[in-house]
């Protein structure tokens, strides 16, 4: 199984950003490059997920998706009106999953096939999980695990063979791994044909996860059984989404909901690229894609409600609640803001705040400049790895560090 750095060049990021059908797709990067819009804080570091939020925090791991290499990664719990580190756990050799919240616990799983618990607070270990009986190169658990009613449920590769080849799948065991949320105690275990970076999710009564070969599982929560299996035409990489008894899955060209008791598609409709990110809040779900699109449709339905085009690849998204459903600390300033519901991030860095109509009314750059052309950007290098929301600012998470920006105007 590759790192992510590998898996970003095969199936991810440069494959859908490739300089030429990027190009090809039509438009123009800027002749110019405006400065970066300060930042009310910054926070170092490598290849940070997208955070999960907590009542007075938000929490990240670093070094997502990246195994075999020496030197300690962290998972921080940020405090959200500095960037300050309220704490911070280290492992060594390999990146963190992205973590989920809980209750009083964060969950996170890593690169070297252990899944850990830690107190949201203070941080101590409540418990760990190692599937991994040998110190081996790839496998891991990358996805936010699922929690529901007690239980933690965890996408695991781990190393079939002493000496595994990190870029040959057959080489590693698939599962999906249940563990008591409150000991770490491992409740079953079921087989699953591929690694998934897809976070998985407790739909009505199923746990549906999604795989890199397209297949969707619906198991049955206490014992792991399959209660069905469903075959997208590509892999799946962005998270599953609850919305009320369906579980909606986004693949290359397609997004579907299925029913969460037959598997059986409810809505299905089509998308403009392989998507890159994804967020769904208050029956919208948002897609951005490896041509610079980003999309909104209906939970509901599947009915498109509008579409932008980016200047560059979308490397994260991020919806806000409606602006009617907002209070008063929540609305923005300026009057062309209060129909803005979604900021859509690209890859040179520019963040676009974007109406319910697809117009955008705002756009400043969130990503520093590492390179000396394009506007710090080149078509096989990946900036921006996610963007989330809430009333208190815009949180993006870049390969180089973890930043808030405010979003009431300027």
């Amino acid at each position: 199984m590759p790192s992510r750095r590998t898996f970003i060049r095969a199936v991810g990021g440069a494959a859908a950003l490739g300089g030429a059908g990027f190009v090809l797709s039509g438009r123009r990067l800027p002749g110019t490059c405006p400065s970066r819009k300060d930042p009310t804080w910054e926070h170092d570091g490598e290849d940070w997920t997208t955070p999960a939020f907590g009542p007075n925090a938000l929490f990240l791991g670093e070094r997502f998706g990246i195994t075999g290499f020496d030197g300690p990664t962290r998972l921080a719990a940020l405090q959200p009106w500095d960037g300050e580190a309220a704490w911070a756990r280290t492992t060594t050799g390999s990146g963190w999953g992205r973590p989920a919240v809980a209750g009083e616990t964060v969950y996170a799983g890593t690169g070297n096939e252990t899944v850990h618990a830690f107190d949201r607070v203070t941080g101590d270990t409540r418990w760990v999980w190692d599937g991994s009986e040998e110190d081996t190169i790839g496998g891991g658990a990358w996805a936010r695990p699922a929690v529901a009613d007690g239980t933690v449920f965890v996408p695991v590769s781990t190393a079939a063979t002493a000496n595994p080849d990190p870029s040959d799948d057959a080489d590693y065991d698939h599962r999906v791994v249940a563990l008591g949320a409150t000991d770490g105690e491992v409740r079953w275990t079921a087989p699953i044909d591929r690694p998934t970076f897809s976070d998985p999710a407790a739909v009505a009564g199923t746990l549906v996860v999604a795989t890199e070969s397209g297949t969707v599982y619906g198991l049955d929560p206490g014992d792991g059984s399959e209660r069905w299996v469903v075959s997208r035409a590509t892999g799946v990489r962005q998270p599953v989404v609850e919305s009320g008894d369906r579980a909606v899955v986004a693949d290359d060209g397609s997004v579907v909901a299925l029913d969460a008791e037959t598997g059986e598609a409810a809505w299905t409709a089509s998308t403009p690229g392989t998507p890159t990110a994804l967020d769904a809040t208050d029956g919208r779900l948002f897609l951005g894609d490896g041509d610079g699109n980003a999309a909104s449709y209906r939970l509901d339905d599947g009915e498109e409600r509008w579409r932008f085009g980016a200047e560059a690849p979308v490397g994260g998204i991020a919806g806000l609640r409606p602006a009617a459903d907002r209070t008063e600390s929540d609305r923005t300033a300026r009057a062309d803001e209060a129909s803005v519901e979604a900021y859509v991030a690209d890859q040179i860095g520019y963040v676009y705040g974007v109406t319910d109509a697809g117009t955008c009314v705002r756009r400043f750059r969130a990503s520093e400049s590492r390179y000396d052309n394009r506007c710090g950007w080149l078509p096989d290098h990946v900036t921006m790895n996610g963007a989330a929301i809430r009333s208190d600012g815009l949180y993006v998470s870049t390969r180089w560090g973890a930043a808030r920006f405010e979003i009431d105007g300027d």
